[in-house]
């Protein structure tokens, strides 16, 4: 007699019992989920639509951002000096750090100029012959891209 190989049965979606159905939703979502980077947050919320719900919820998001790390600030004195140029720091900003910990990420010359910041996003401008460009900078990630004039 001939056996044929086990296939295994789809599993049901109405009666599926929730993800992480062994611990409570309090330690689910206000101890581990909260924890998560936002990259992987954003992956958790196509798990259901329960986690959906919750990590779209003002509490929560408001939640994850208070345990997220510092964006960088940018410190800078007119008219300091490093090496004949005028310079500003991008600096990791850590509260709990005493000044003495502060530590630059990058350093811009004189030739560079930050115009804004938003959520650790820097807008630069860099001026040549009387054009002015203007970029997008992410200190963190060290990426970069010029803004298109739209005039």
């Amino acid at each position: 007699m001939e056996s044929r190989p086990a296939t295994m049965a789809k599993p049901s979606r109405a009666g599926a019992p929730p993800p992480c159905s062994c611990l409570p939703e309090e330690i689910t979502f206000w101890e581990i989920l909260v924890r998560l980077p936002p990259k992987s947050l954003l992956r958790c919320r196509a798990v259901c639509r329960t986690w959906r719900r919750v990590t779209c919820s003002r509490d929560f998001l408001l939640a994850h951002h208070a345990r997220q790390r510092s964006l960088p600030i940018v410190s800078g004195v007119p008219g300091s000096e490093y090496g004949g140029a005028r310079y500003q720091d991008i600096l990791s900003f850590n509260h709990r750090a005493a000044s003495a910990q502060l530590q630059p990420v990058a350093r811009l010359n004189a030739s560079f100029f930050v115009e804004s910041s938003c959520d650790g996003l820097l807008v630069l401008s860099k001026s040549s012959n009387s054009v002015t460009c203007l970029s997008i900078c992410n200190p963190v990630t060290r990426e970069h891209a010029p803004l298109v004039d739209f005039t």
